[in-house]
């Protein structure tokens, strides 16, 4: 995955941190979304917030872990994810989209 930095999501070639949206507009804090249990927290307590943000965050942390993790835990993790927020239709739809590459994990990096 490619260095990026957005106005809710970063990711600086190792760590996804995701702005905390609960903590707005007092402070800026950042919180480590790369593992996917953690993200399915962030998404719970509406840390992350917004269809597509969340959707794509999802997705990121996906993406994050996927290389270092097997195929159960990936699928594992692919089920957490989509679950964490039933009605969030970007969500499904990222999830949903991602699936078919969480066997071939090389093609979840791009240079």
């Amino acid at each position: 995955m490619r260095i990026f930095d957005s106005l809710a999501l970063r990711f600086d070639g190792r760590t996804l941190w995701i702005l905390d949206q609960t903590a707005l507009p007092h402070r800026e804090t950042w919180l480590d979304g790369s593992d996917p249990a953690a993200m399915v927290g962030h998404i719970q307590r509406l840390s992350v917030r917004g269809a597509p943000l969340i959707g794509v965050a999802a997705a990121l942390s996906l993406a994050c872990f996927a290389p270092t993790a097997g195929a159960t835990e990936r699928r594992q993790a692919w089920g957490a994810l989509r679950a964490a927020r039933p009605t969030a239709v970007n969500l499904m739809w990222a999830m949903d989209r991602l699936l078919p590459f969480l066997e071939d994990v090389e093609a979840l990096r791009t240079e």
